[in-house]
This record gives structure tokens, sequence and C-alpha cells, in this order.
């Protein structure tokens, strides 16, 4: 008689929340063993332990997020990577670090090639996007807050040349706009920076050019750029050339893009940025990821 195979147990999945409970437990009580935090929780010890490894991560997120009230039932397609990345993750923000997502894509690939399977795992944006949601990765994230651009000139406009080139640049000379402290010049509602965010004032299309946005993003580990403005072919355009020289990933929002010419800004978005290998998102994708 065949002998009765045994049946496997299935997996309780269960909220970002409970495991942030489950953490601060044992914090407040270090005796708690595994074992009862499992039976307490309907769990296998393993997947206990698991998350208290974890738990710089899981008593970091916002109770009150979307993320905190999902559940994770869906395995990973690539379990070794998704478990040593993730820890590898928490370990380098409980020091401090910054984690940006060519870091992520980097020591993903490194896994990859440690485990055996580099040619059957390639660290698209896509996996790198889903694997900071599932874990609530912000890359980039440090002291202070996101770099905003804003192009100001001054009185007399001494920053452009009387031989300028540029139709862009001569229409504000001409029409008197942009002018440091004038209502034209200022942030409209809803980009107002807050408290820490830094203003980098660029006097030139390309948000590089002349200013110390290069210096702030090094000083940050910060090697992934999300674009949004006007005008797509105008700011945004030579802003990702810059950027592109520079072997940075870039991002374009590009529902938060405009240009008075449709076409231009059709084929850009649609065709010339993703054959540059710019990622070119909606603006929901982006609030997702957070």
């Amino acid at each position: 008689m065949p002998q009765e195979q045994k049946q496997k147990k299935k997996r309780v999945p269960i909220t970002a929340l409970t495991k942030q409970e489950i953490c601060i437990k044992k914090r407040e009580n270090l005796k708690l063993r595994d074992e009862d935090l499992a039976k307490e929780y309907g769990l296998d010890r393993s997947t206990i332990t698991k998350i208290l490894k974890q738990k710089d991560k899981w008593l970091a997120i916002d109770p009150n997020s979307n993320y905190a009230k999902q559940k994770t039932q869906k395995s990973p397609k690539f379990p070794q990577i998704e478990d040593s990345l993730a820890s590898w993750v928490s370990a380098s923000m409980s020091s401090g670090n910054v984690v940006s997502d060519a870091q992520l894509q980097e020591k993903a690939l490194e896994l990859a090639q440690l485990f055996g399977i580099r040619n059957e795992f390639q660290a698209s944006n896509g996996w790198i996007s889903k694997f900071k949601n599932r874990h609530q990765v912000r890359s980039g994230d440090g002291p202070g807050a996101p770099e905003l651009s804003l192009q100001q000139f001054r009185h007399g406009y001494p920053e452009l040349s009387p031989h300028l080139n540029s139709r862009y640049l001569e229409q504000f000379k001409t029409t008197g706009r942009l002018i440091e402290g004038t209502k034209g010049a200022e942030f409209i509602d809803g980009m107002i920076p807050r408290e820490n965010d830094i203003v980098i004032k660029r006097r030139r299309a390309d948000a590089f050019y002349n200013t110390d946005l290069q210096m702030i993003l090094e000083s940050r580990n910060i090697r992934h750029i999300i674009l949004s403005g006007i005008a797509t072919s105008d700011v945004i355009l030579p802003t990702i050339l810059t950027a592109f020289n520079r072997d940075m990933t870039i991002t374009v929002v590009s529902d938060c893009c405009f240009d008075v010419n449709e076409p231009v800004q059709k084929m850009l978005t649609d065709e010339f940025f993703p054959k540059q290998n710019v990622m070119v998102v909606r603006l929901d994708d982006i609030l997702k990821g957070l």
C-alpha cells in the first residue's frame, strides 16, 4: 500500500501591519518565544523568525498606509534573491545608509550570479519597482527631501548673452518673464517647497548646467532621478541627455509633462525616451511605489 503523501501546510497570508504588531510584541517582551507568537497568530515558527529578522523594516511602516493593510499572498518568482536582497536592504537602512535603485539593481544581479540564475534574472526596472513596493523601500531617501528645480533670472537678465541663439530663452527676455521676486517666477499652489526641500535655481533649460544638482545627488548617493515639468522638448529633454551621459537611471512622469507641440510630446514620451532606456510612467505608477 503506497505511503500517504504528507499534505503541505497552506500558507497563511498576513498584512504588513500584523508583522509590525508581532515585532512590537517581541520588542516589548524579549522573553516572548517565537513559538508562542507562532501559536498566537497561527503561523509557522520559521515565519515568525523571518519576520523578526526584518523587524527594522516592519517597525518603520506607516500603519495608516495602504501598504500596511495589504496581504502578501503571491510568492515572488525569485525567492532566494528576494529574501537576500530584503535582508541586505534592511541592514543598510538600519545603518543609516541610503539605497538607490542602481544599488538595488547591482546587488540583485550580484545575488543572481551567486545563486546561479543570472541568465534567468535581469533585475529590470519593473522588477526593482515591484520589489520596492513589496518591501516598502524608498530609494534615495536620506536626510532632507526631494530636490526641486526652479528657473529664475536676475533683473536685466545678466545670465543671458546678447548673442543668445535660443528661442526658448529669448522669449523670457523679450517678455520680461521669470525674474526673481515676481509672481510668474514663484512656485504655484501645490508645488510650494516643504521645510526640508532643496530648491535648485537654474538659469538654463538643462537642470544640471551651472547648478549644484549633481553635487547634491552625489552627496546623497542618488543615481535615479524622476523628471516632470514644462516643456518636454525644451527642459526635460536636455536634462535627460545630461543625466544619460552621467550614467544615471531616469524616469519621466509623462502626464506631469507638457509641450505646446503635441506630436513632439508624443514622439518623445512614446518613442525617443524609451529608446534611450528612460522609463516613462504615469503619476499613478509613482504614487503606488511610494
